[in-house]
């Protein structure tokens, strides 16, 4: 992989005297893609990326767009090249389109074929819950791949994943406004997985945060375009999941408080306020624009889910669940 440039002036060709790396990174995160130049270790099967560098005979900005398919050369990893002159923004609007990426097949059945079951666990992998206490003195409570003692299996098997969830008390970040209690619904507090991987984890999380709780609700403050439509096919392809309409901060929906939660991430996702709209308004010299209150209820991301424990009952009868959390 090439090095990035030296400045973002020369890496876009644009006047981007107050545009900072961060915000190019997140809008290809937020497109959908992994950053080579700033998550190495996520390059994992069925995890598309952008990779950038400039053209050293000609001085061109080029990306690629690439997905990992498990052969170990990558040289045999389906690819989508820049073409001469194209931009970031430009880039990212070609790749994000349906036709284009029907060279990423394997990657758009992430969600359906793709997801993996307890009956496909190979005989070492096992599922692992267990709480870990946090520096604040709040609670996490960790869903992950484990060996047959429920230690975590090390980031660079085939099979690694992880989903944190953590109580709304324990969600709240100092300098943001509070989430609210969110009708005692659980948070993701992050999440990783292996192509494949990642869904059976948050079906034993939404499971775990339903029999311990009031089911479970997205991060409060940022989702990546990956983990987004995780909820969206929870909310639109799945009759066994439930989901509950939570209200806002200002109490807009309903008269009780219990069910008022922070919808910040929600109030972005529905208004499309992502990384690429806010790298398209720095290049415009404007500010981020602020979400629209109004539409956030139309947001996967707005609600909270619930679901009968049938993964976790089919892990137990396969003996693959390692639960550290019972009785406790």
């Amino acid at each position: 992989m090439k090095l990035l440039f030296e400045n973002w002036r020369e890496y876009l060709a644009e006047d981007l005297e107050d545009l900072d790396r961060s915000a190019i990174d997140d809008a290809i995160q937020n497109a959908g893609f992994n950053n080579t130049q700033s998550s190495h270790h996520r390059w994992s099967v069925g995890q598309p990326y952008i990779d950038y560098w400039t053209d050293e005979n000609t001085g061109e900005r080029m990306y690629l767009a690439g997905l990992p398919t498990g052969d170990d050369d990558a040289n045999n990893w389906p690819i989508i090249n820049s073409e001469p002159g194209e931009t970031l923004q430009a880039f990212l609007n070609r790749v994000e389109d349906p036709v284009q990426l029907n060279l990423f097949e394997n990657w758009k059945k992430y969600l359906t074929e793709g997801m993996k079951t307890p009956a496909d666990l190979p005989d070492h992998v096992y599922v692992g819950i267990k709480q870990d206490e946090m520096e604040d003195g709040h609670g996490q409570v960790a869903f992950y791949y484990s060996d047959s003692r429920g230690n975590e299996i090390g980031p660079y098997d085939e099979y690694t994943g992880l989903v944190a969830i953590e109580r709304p008390e324990g969600h709240n970040m100092p300098g943001r406004v509070g989430v609210g209690n969110c009708d005692n619904a659980w948070i993701v507090a992050g999440s990783e997985a292996e192509y494949g991987f990642g869904p059976l984890l948050y079906d034993v999380a939404m499971e775990w945060a339903t029999l311990n709780g009031n089911g479970l609700t997205s991060d409060r403050y940022e989702v990546s375009a990956q983990a987004r439509k995780v909820w969206d096919y929870y909310l639109n392809n799945r009759g066994d999941v439930k989901n509950s309409q939570l209200d806002d901060m200002q109490n807009t929906l309903t008269k009780p408080k219990e069910d008022n939660c922070n919808q910040y991430s929600a109030g972005r996702d529905a208004n499309k306020v992502s990384g690429l709209a806010t790298l398209q308004a720095l290049l415009g010299g404007e500010k981020e624009p602020p979400p629209d209150e109004s539409k956030w209820k139309s947001s996967p991301l707005s609600k909270r889910y619930t679901k009968e424990p049938a993964r976790m009952r089919e892990l137990t009868k396969l003996k693959k669940l390692i639960d550290f959390t019972k009785g406790s």
